[in-house]
């Protein structure tokens, strides 16, 4: 046994000065790699199994080893992962013994073992447990790793599993065979009596409705954790997928962008973060990606993933995360058929009480434990945890104390630092506010490998005083950034919208909208303030910051006779804007009237300048301004800022700049109005996205609604074309539940056509009931999909409702169109392209030119285009020009490869994509040579290419062999070879 030690120690010294660059697979089963994984086994567990051989049996402590997920479906495939809870327990050595039985389920591809235990003594291959329905796993502590044995609960494998047959409504349940396990302790070499938990699984269960579910579905805030929305389909395959939720946000917020799941690689809508926190509602519309037809999802897939934070300030606060199933939909795929749901919330707890601990004092070497205090303090803004302790007499002969920390309460500390008997107090300047921390320690001896025990585990919440922090600012523009209102109690409220339009809605809170907009505002991006802010007495109720030299305007109640001293710098323009009520709220104190005029006043500002909003100072005249910006093309000149006497303003009524075609308006019994509810203005071509299309009815009973849509085109085709949930063109749009779930409702109309340069949107839908349908808030009745295959000659797209065929009839005698308001619309198609750099392996020359695929990943799915990109003095190679993305979705995160021929493929960074140029801002990434036969992976095949070539000192280049010319010396050299050769450090080597 030395001499295989030895043969071991020596190997591992030559393995370790070896240069890996890309994650290798596991070895071939050579014979060259069968002796090196004998040796690794008998030199890898000697060290751990030789201290075993003479141990008893000695009972006391207990370890459960059980699956995750619990439970599980097949199909889909899904990965089972083996878990052992050990408690305080260390664990040097597990044999594991899983039987199931093979004519219902199996392995779908080999075992995969954790590093927690690295020596692998015995892995059941894939072929074998298929044939006799039983695993056995044997894994070994290695000596390196003897000072951290793993501990809690730790994972040791992963079993691919799914469906053997066909036969439906079957069941099977992996079981641990107990009696044939072992599993030892590390350090004490005690064997540790073991507790299996089964796991059932379901087997081709019937096809029926579908589940949405939360997982977890109950847990508590702080700290930030990731929250899964899932789908259990059973044995449906899914192809399209529209989902509500909602939350609370004054107590959990986002804490990031959502991600949606690979399973339906086409995000057609997914609601931004800043959206969602403003408004406390998550829309997620999914579908099956077109290079995955042939596989839809089935089972329990994961729809996305939400990463939330607490946001509320109490203790113990309960809120849910729920779905909200008004016009949520469920396809199947291919059959196209409309499945039924059901849905199941999260509960969350905010805040939750801190957990304590009274330490053990010390008691004697062995059983004892150090004393030990956590606390939490804070000096100005900055936060820390204060961790003390008392140290063991020194006859003890304890050589260092460990501490464990971890996250979360009631969460298991692991390996943080090693502290010196010398030291008594640790500073864990590394806390987040409100984030709860747990903490634990003992003592260990070195030369004995012996430990004290374990400190209880001290939880500790970061929340000492720290001034409160800035209202979160809701998301900026182009031209408007850094907005921030001051106003707390309605800050959600506000926002940044882009491309002001007539009937716009001009308040977060309110359904009043714009009339008589000049063409001087039409179109600019704007600020929507709450109309409750007009109480607030602020000094400085918002601000924001402009991108370019601009021109501000504030529209201002007229019915305000004498204005605020912060508007004595602003200039009346003499233009007059209307604003109309609808609705009629009447509520507010001004509610006698429904129509309002606005004087338009105006300031410039330069680039990077801020812009304050005071209040009004009057809480009973009018309602709130608003706020647009219009950018310049030469610089403003910026007046000093001053405080003269305020001077009234008389009413008056000016001519307006220009006052274009509209609406007229409404009677004041018109409740009714039409609304368009889009993510953005701004898309790219080839992206799929949507607009729901909902109806208010204002609390009036009404008996149908139409309307006809309109937008131009050129070509013989449309640019910006309608198209189904998977982006074929469609001839109809989509109407959505409730309206589609009730008996009552019919769509008489719904086409679209596509003639002369425009196209037509027509829709009517008819209500049956006896009593026709009322509602107060509003409810999509329909989505529209669309998707550009180019850049609109008219562009942004004015889609605009038909005056004479968008209606809403009530249900009475006579027939009223009760249609107060509709909004038009507008969408924006831009281009996006991508420059990037890379550094190839062996290149130092300028302009030499090589063909490379560029990659863009997000979600499972991958956009690939065809580049040449050409190296600089540097050898930094970059396309020459920035590259096209046709097809990518904009605003949305993609991981970029590039694989030059010759090369393996490298992942240059991440980067998410915006309209025009994106640059991404990295290091050049080193790409490594050698993959010379097209599949990503460098192994001996690769070698022999080069070497079937390299058949003299120099070879000159050919066409044919010019791949193998390295360093571009024209010539194949023992250079070109050497530099593969450096790469090749296993058997095969993968690239990203």
């Amino acid at each position: 046994m030395p001499a295989i030690k030895n043969i071991l120690s020596s190997l591992q010294r030559r393995v370790s000065g070896l240069r890996v660059k890309y994650k290798a697979a596991p070895p071939a089963m050579q014979m060259l790699g069968v002796i090196l994984m004998l040796l690794g086994i008998v030199g890898g567990v000697w060290g751990v199994r030789e201290g075993y051989k003479w141990l008893s049996r000695a009972a006391g402590e207990t370890a459960r080893i059980y699956f995750e997920p619990a439970t599980a479906t097949f199909p889909p495939n899904q990965t089972m992962k083996m878990m052992i809870d050990s408690g305080t327990t260390g664990i040097g050595f597990v044999k594991a013994v899983v039987t199931f039985n093979p004519a219902k389920v199996k392995l779908t591809g080999e075992i995969t073992t954790s590093d927690k235990l690295k020596t692998v003594v015995e892995k059941t291959s894939m072929a074998t447990a298929n044939s006799t329905g039983q695993i056995t796993i044997v894994l070994g502590l290695l000596p390196a790793d003897s000072l951290n044995p793993p501990m809690g609960i730790f994972e040791i494998a992963q079993l691919p599993f799914g469906a053997a047959t066909t036969t439906a409504n079957q069941t099977d349940t992996l079981a641990f065979q107990t009696a044939s396990m072992e599993m030892w302790s590390y350090p004490g070499n005690a064997a540790v009596a073991i507790t299996g938990t089964n796991s059932t699984v379901s087997v081709n269960p019937s096809a029926g409705g579908v589940n949405f579910h939360m997982t977890p579905s109950t847990f508590t805030l702080p700290p930030s954790q990731t929250m899964k929305l899932m789908l259990n389909a059973g044995i449906n395959k899914i192809g399209f997928v529209s989902v509500n939720l909602t939350f609370d946000p004054t107590k959990v917020r986002l804490a990031g962008e959502i991600t949606a799941g690979t399973s339906l690689g086409t995000v057609v809508e997914k609601t931004s973060m800043a959206t969602a926190n403003s408004t406390g509602r998550i829309s997620l519309v999914l579908a099956l990606a077109t290079v995955d037809r042939d596989f839809p999802p089935t089972g329990d897939f994961e729809l996305a993933s939400i990463p939330l934070a607490a946001f509320g300030t109490g203790s113990n606060l309960t809120t849910t995360f729920s779905v909200d199933p008004a016009g949520m939909e469920v396809w199947s795929y291919p059959e196209q058929q409309s499945l039924s749901f059901t849905h199941t919330g999260a509960t969350i707890t905010v805040n939750p009480v801190n957990i304590t601990a009274t330490p053990t004092p010390i008691s004697s070497c062995q059983t004892g434990q150090p004393n030990f205090t956590v606390t939490n303090t804070c000096t100005g803004t900055t936060l820390s945890n204060r961790i003390t302790w008392s140290t063991f007499p020194s006859s003890c002969g304890f050589d260092t104390y460990p501490i464990q920390r971890c996250l979360g309460n009631n969460c298991t500390p692991d390996f943080f630092v090693n502290m010196s008997p010398a030291s008594t107090q640790l500073t864990d300047n590394n806390v987040e506010y409100g984030k709860v921390y747990g903490y634990r320690m003992r003592a260990y001896d070195i030369e004995t490998q012996t430990y004290s025990g374990y400190t209880p585990t001290l939880y500790v919440t970061a929340n000492c005083a720290i001034p409160t922090p800035t209202p979160l600012p809701p998301a900026g523009g182009r031209l408007i950034t850094n907005l921030i209102a001051n106003d707390t109690a309605e800050a959600i409220e506000w926002s940044v919208r882009q491309n002001l339009q007539q009937n716009d809605f001009m308040y977060g809170d309110r359904p009043y909208i714009f009339q008589n907009l000049s063409q001087t505002l039409l179109g600019r991006e704007w600020i929507r303030p709450a109309q409750k802010s007009w109480t607030s007495t602020l000094s400085t109720l918002a601000s924001f910051q402009v991108t370019a030299n601009s021109t501000v305007y504030v529209l201002f109640d007229d019915r305000f006779t004498t204005k605020p001293s912060w508007m004595n710098t602003w200039q009346d323009t003499g233009v007059n804007v209307s604003g109309l009520d609808p609705v009629g709220i009447g509520s507010d104190p001004i509610g006698t009237s429904n129509l309002a005029t606005f004087s338009v006043y105006s300031k410039q500002y330069a680039t990077g300048q801020t812009v304050l909003l005071g209040s009004i100072g009057d809480i009973n005249t009018g309602w709130m301004y608003v706020a647009i910006a219009r950018a310049d093309a030469v610089s403003p000149t910026v007046t000093p800022t001053r405080t003269p006497t305020p001077i009234a303003s008389p009413t008056r009524t000016p001519t307006p700049f220009n006052t274009p075609t509209r609406t007229p308006t409404p009677s004041l019994q018109k409740s009714g109005y039409i609304k368009v509810i889009q993510d953005s203005v701004d898309h790219t071509v080839g992206e799929l996205f949507s607009v729901a299309i909902s109806i208010n009815t204002g609390g009036r009973a009404i008996s149908s609604v139409t309307w006809r849509i309109s937008y131009p085109y050129s070509g013989t085709t449309p640019e910006l074309n309608v198209v189904d949930p998977i982006g074929t063109q469609a001839t109809q749009i989509v109407p959505l539940t409730p309206f589609t779930g009730a008996t009552d409702w019919t769509f008489s109309v719904n086409s679209v056509s596509r003639a002369n340069g425009q196209v037509t949107i027509d829709f009517a839908a008819v209500n049956t009931s006896t009593a026709g349908y009322t509602s107060n808030v509003d409810v999509p009745m329909a989505r529209i999909y669309f998707k550009a295959n180019r850049l609109p000659a008219v562009n942004p797209t004015q889609l605009t409702f038909d005056p004479l065929q968008t209606k809403m009839l009530s249900k009475t005698t006579p027939l009223t169109d009760i249609l107060a308001a509709y909004q038009n619309f507008t969408i924006r198609i831009t281009s996006s392209s991508l420059m990037f750099s890379a550094q190839l392996q062996g290149v130092t020359k300028p302009f030499v030119t090589k063909s490379a695929l560029l990659t863009l990943s997000s979600g499972g799915s991958d956009l690939n285009y065809n580049v040449s990109v050409v190296s600089d003095s540097a050898g930094i190679f970059r396309p020459s020009a920035p590259v096209e993305l046709n097809g990518v979705n904009g605003g949305q995160s993609y991981d970029v490869y590039l694989k030059p021929e010759g090369y393996l493929r490298r992942k240059l960074g991440t980067i998410t994509i915006q309209a025009g140029t994106n640059t991404l801002a990295l290091a050049n990434q080193e790409v490594l040579a050698g993959d010379f036969d097209g599949n990503n992976i460098l192994n001996i095949l690769d070698i022999g290419k080069i070497l079937s070539v390299y058949t003299e000192l120099s070879v000159p280049v050919t066409t044919a062999t010019r791949i193998y010319d390295i360093d571009i010396s024209d010539d194949i050299n023992i250079t070109d070879v050497a530099i593969v050769l450096i790469n090749y450090t296993a058997l095969q080597i993968y690239g990203d």
